[in-house]
């Protein structure tokens, strides 16, 4: 099955096995359109955060779902306490809605929101608030600003060196890079002509694609900095008393851009590698 979010506010789901009609689980259209969503891959069951055009993101359970669409309820949502309350006060929300969703193998959901910062949620944590009758989670482990989330909706955001680090791009063209801890601002660069839309961390290499408005995808490397390391000099300084913010310390990021002239000749390099050893494979020169 595919599942995907449409710009008319309904989250339908797709059988790849068959030539059949998209079924609708959910519509949110009286709200807005479904602009993201992500799967949690830590939970025990098949579990779905959608974004939408205001500030909560909604967390679903499938296995509850499949009746009239209108009627799908969420099990818990997660948004800012200040967009809550802003919202309850009658003053227009603060936020357009999540341009992009990630969660970390541990169960964290990042939520890149338009026109806000970026939030970092415990998705295990208990929902201790509610709005509009929905069990809300507002309060946030991190909150990541410096970029500006205005002119695009599809701006993605991911973690970086096996949940280390979390990584989005601006409407100023660049890429950026915090510490999940800390929220420090390690990384900017530019990424795009125009505005970075896109970030695809690569699943087992320290690469990161980067591309927006511009004809190409460019290429970073990601240094070699780990989540280990950060967490065991944080867990140091709290073992010894010492003051300061939980975070990288002084693994300092050490990201560089990979030209273009630099990534073909990689990508040459790994196509001959290919090739030599499916030749090799052939011959049956591979190991047993």
């Amino acid at each position: 099955m595919d599942i995907l979010g449409k710009p008319l506010g309904l989250v339908s789901v797709f059988d790849v096995r068959a030539a059949q009609q998209p079924v609708a689980l959910i519509n949110l259209s009286h709200i807005g359109g479904c602009t993201t969503l992500a799967f949690d891959p830590a939970a025990p069951g098949p579990l779905v955060a959608v974004g939408c055009e205001d500030a909560l993101v909604r967390l679903y359970d499938l296995r509850l779902l499949g009746g009239e669409a209108s009627e799908a309820a969420p099990v818990k949502a997660f948004g800012a306490r200040r967009l809550l309350e802003a919202s309850r006060r009658g003053r227009a929300h603060l936020s357009q809605g999540a341009s992009g969703l990630a969660y970390s193998s541990s169960g964290e959901l990042l939520v890149n929101l338009r026109g806000e910062r970026m939030l970092l949620f415990d998705s295990r944590a208990p929902a201790g608030d509610s709005f509009q009758h929905i069990p809300v989670l507002a309060d946030t482990i991190a909150e990541y600003h410096g970029r500006a989330n205005d002119e695009t909706f599809a701006k993605e955001c991911a973690f970086l060196h096996d949940g280390g680090y979390v990584t989005t791009g601006g409407d100023c063209g660049h890429l950026f890079v915090w510490g999940k801890r800390s929220g420090e601002l390690l990384l900017k660069a530019r990424g795009d002509g125009a505005i970075v839309n896109c970030v695809a961390p690569h699943p087992a290499l320290p690469v990161l694609a980067v591309s927006g408005i511009d004809s190409d995808v460019k290429i970073f490397g990601l240094g070699e900095a780990r989540r280990g390391r950060e967490s065991a000099q944080s867990g140091h300084r709290r073992a010894a008393g010492e003051s300061g913010r939980e975070g990288v310390g002084t693994a300092r990021w050490s990201g560089a851009e990979v030209t273009a002239e630099e990534a073909t000749a990689r990508l040459s390099t790994a196509r001959a590698l290919r090739e030599e050893g499916n030749a090799a494979h052939r011959r049956g020169e591979h190991a047993a």
